[in-house]
């Protein structure tokens, strides 16, 4: 035989390649799941040999689902091993950098982003993971040789590798069976961090929750006994501005020592903060369709939501003059129904430079008072606090807090370069809403005006090695729950200062939202005038 002969790559079959994959995923991209799992169970004498128990069944697991995958089309092995490398590569990079969970939420994140979060989130670090955990392998079994065996051997190998890969499961959770209870009840987030089977969950569960005949039913009318009682002396104002990841302990209103609300502290006495309030979600595409909805956080779910009109489709029904503007990626669906303007673009947003910005929103908005006669409801829609380029997110007149972190990369900066972009970014949001509450006061001779913040969630700044947002509420930390709500109303209001006994502790969330604007714009009927109000805690003293 000749060297040359002798020197190529020898033809393998799919047995081998399956387990070498399986080992590959197991190993390579799978580096949080077990320091999330060290981190839980500690290191050492007792725990070291569970902890690789855990990587057998891991190991098993990847090989039963490969085995099972490639069962009935052999031919399809390299291409799904492939794809299946690319993904785990990019799930691999979130997880280890901002320790992102891909669950199904996270999926709809990624479906409803737009180029604007994607670009925001490619940087030089995504890149060599993608190129050395992704292309790298994927192109090496691309060129690798794979010997078919014929149908019936490669059903037989694949029989094979899974009757392995079963007992590679139960063996070592019999052996290990308290550890294994203890980390399927108590530890959850540790399994979630398992890549790629948690992410292809996901998916599944996705698809199978969004995709279904229920989608093909007509909207089901919501408050259908609801109806808008006599016109006030004056027609109703109210901007509601839906913020954008803007946690509360970040907030001077909230305690914050930083002055991040150096403009808002001005009307102190005009604002009522709820000191102990609460996010739906921990993501825009949860959050926001919630608080507009009339479901209660437990009982609520995207598929319900999108089947039932929400509070603006009622107000608007009723005769309210509904607008709304979004600086952000869209309205994930509550203002299909309604008057929506894109201010994301420079054609239409007046104020852009590096992106466009909030303040762009109020743009021609006196213009509309003047000219619609009745009741208003304008929502705009922040881009806030957006992460992780929170420097892009203000003009630099506004970094106040230095150094400030310049990168969309979060691992190129310190955990206070971090926090200080994060709060100049919080520094522009009050400017903008002392820009809102300004426009609301040349409303005050022909409107009853009020204005109504509303984050959406929080973020993750670095606690506990955690960054940006969207862990499943179950286990997310309070710095993505945790949101600041308050309402601006002038001196003149019912609701006056000598009525409040300090800013209202009682509990409240976006659960609250949907009723609070209800109630604003007169509107009663069967189920309005049961639920409790952000107005209701105000008058019964705010504790």
């Amino acid at each position: 035989m000749s060297q040359s002969s002798q020197s190529k790559i020898q033809p393998r079959t799919q047995f081998e390649l399956l387990i070498v994959a399986a080992a590959g995923l197991t190993l390579v991209y799978n580096q949080r799941f077990f320091a999330e799992l060290a981190s839980a169970f500690g290191v050492n004498d007792n725990t070291v040999v569970f902890i690789c128990a855990v990587g057998l069944v891991l190991f098993s697991a990847h090989l039963l689902c490969l085995s099972i995958a490639t069962f009935v089309a052999p031919m399809l092995a390299k291409p799904l091993i492939i794809t299946v490398v690319i993904i785990s590569a990019g799930v691999a990079y979130f997880s280890d950098t901002f320790g992102a969970i891909i669950d199904q939420d996270m999926i709809r994140n990624v479906i409803e982003t737009d180029p604007a979060e994607v670009q925001a989130l490619v940087t030089p670090r995504l890149l060599m993971y993608l190129i050395v955990y992704g292309f790298i392998p994927a192109l090496c079994i691309y060129l690798l040789p794979i010997r078919l065996q014929g149908f019936g051997r490669e059903a037989l190998d694949k029989t094979k590798l899974a009757a392995i890969a079963l007992v590679g499961i139960a063996v070592p959770m019999v052996s290990f069976g308290a550890e294994f209870a203890s980390l399927i009840r108590e530890y959850q987030p540790v399994r979630f961090y398992s890549n790629p089977l948690y992410p292809i969950f996901s998916v599944s569960k996705y698809v199978t929750q969004n995709f279904s005949q229920d989608d093909l039913k007509p909207l089901e009318a919501a408050q259908p006994d609801a109806v808008l009682m006599g016109q006030a002396s004056k027609p109703r104002l109210m901007i509601m501005v839906v913020g954008e990841t803007a946690r509360a302990d970040r907030f001077a209103l909230y305690g914050n020592s930083r002055n991040t609300n150096p403009e808002l502290a001005k009307l102190e006495n005009e604002l009522f903060v709820f000191r102990n309030a609460y996010a739906c979600g921990t993501s825009t595409a949860i959050s926001v369709p919630c608080m507009f909805s009339f479901l209660n956080r437990a009982d609520y779910s995207v598929a319900a939501a999108r089947r039932t009109e929400n509070v603006l489709d009622v107000l608007d029904r009723l005769g309210v003059n509904v607008v709304w503007r979004d600086n952000n990626s869209g309205s994930k669906g509550v203002a299909d129904r309604i008057r929506f303007e894109n201010y994301n673009r420079p054609s239409v947003n007046p104020v852009c430079d590096l992106e466009c910005r909030d303040v762009g929103m109020l743009a021609n908005l006196q213009t509309w008072f003047d000219e619609t006669a009745g009741d208003k409801l304008v929502v705009l829609h922040q881009l806030g606090n957006h992460g992780p380029a929170y420097a892009q997110r203000y003009p630099k007149d506004f970094e106040r807090f230095t150094p400030a972190c310049q990168h969309n990369d979060l691992s190129a900066c310190s955990i206070t370069e971090i926090v200080n972009a994060y709060d100049n970014a919080l520094l522009y949001t009050d400017w903008f809403l002392a820009q809102v509450i300004s426009l609301l006061q040349d409303n005050t001779s022909n409107h009853s005006v009020s204005m109504l913040y509303v984050s959406d969630h929080g973020e993750s700044l670095g606690e506990n090695n955690i960054f940006l947002h969207g862990l499943p509420y179950a286990f997310a930390p309070k710095e993505q729950i945790e949101i600041p709500i308050f309402v601006w109303l002038p001196r003149n209001h019912q609701i006056n200062n000598h009525q409040r006994r300090g800013h209202p502790t009682k509990a409240v969330s976006h659960d609250h939202i949907s009723f609070t604007l209800l109630e604003y714009f007169n509107v009663v009927g069967t189920d309005a005038t049961e639920q409790e109000t952000l107005f209701d805690v105000l008058r019964a003293g705010g504790s």
